[in-house]
Order: structure tokens, then C-alpha cells, then sequence
């Protein structure tokens, strides 16, 4: 258990890690598209 809790703690710590150096390639893995696309799509929703 305690092997487990340390593997997700680093996979946290890397993401946290690597969302400050490069945010939009982080965003672009996690949502599989480019973030400017999706900033796009949110500003043009109906109020």
C-alpha cells in the first residue's frame, strides 16, 4: 500500500512539475486538443 501511495504521489508531483514548465503540452495530453481551440469554444458559449 505504502508502494502505491508513493507512485501516485511522484506521478502527482511530476504533473504538478511539468503543468508550470509547459501548460499548454500538459493541457494538450490531458484534453487531446490544443488549448487556444478550447479557450476559443468557451468564449463563444451563449451566455
Amino acid at each position: 500500500m505504502k508502494w502505491a501511495l508513493t507512485v501516485a504521489a511522484g506521478g502527482e508531483a511530476a504533473t504538478g512539475l511539468a503543468l508550470l514548465i509547459v501548460p499548454s503540452v500538459v493541457g494538450e495530453l490531458l484534453l487531446g486538443e490544443a488549448l487556444t481551440v478550447i479557450a476559443t469554444s468557451i468564449a463563444a458559449w451563449p451566455a
